[in-house]
């Protein structure tokens, strides 16, 4: 398993929401490693989250979103568009990405704060 550490003081939100965006992407990695979550009907979703979340983070969405790829927990064959296109596009409103406006984190409260275990990457905030 791999770790990604995010340091505090390189967040761009206060340090209890950077926990929440921790617990978001870990919450993306549980959803679609374990359940297949990245399918019709959640690819924009998860897209959407995944790059709020790791934008407020402080890390390129991008490059999140290759490694999930590389890790086998993100299989961009299973999406209809360009999967990179759907988290670029997500980029372009980056000046106006909030909690509360953007993303709905109650889908990955559990499996994002849940004890992780045999997944291949684990965000820990710093």
């Amino acid at each position: 398993m791999e770790f990604v550490y995010i340091a505090k003081d390189e967040v761009l939100c206060d340090e209890d929401e950077a926990q929440d965006y921790v617990n978001v992407l870990n919450g993306i990695v549980v959803d679609c490693f374990k359940n297949a979550g990245f399918s019709v009907g959640y690819r924009n979703t998860i897209a959407v989250d995944l790059t709020v979340s790791a934008y407020m983070l402080g890390l390129d969405p991008i490059d999140v979103l290759d490694k999930l790829v590389e890790l086998k927990v993100i299989n961009p064959e299973d999406d209809d568009e360009t999967t990179c296109d759907r988290v670029r596009t997500v980029m372009d409103y980056k000046d106006r990405f909030d909690w509360d406006y953007m993303i709905d984190p109650e889908q990955y409260e559990r499996t994002g704060s849940e004890p992780l275990v045999a997944i291949p990457i684990t965000y820990i905030l710093k």
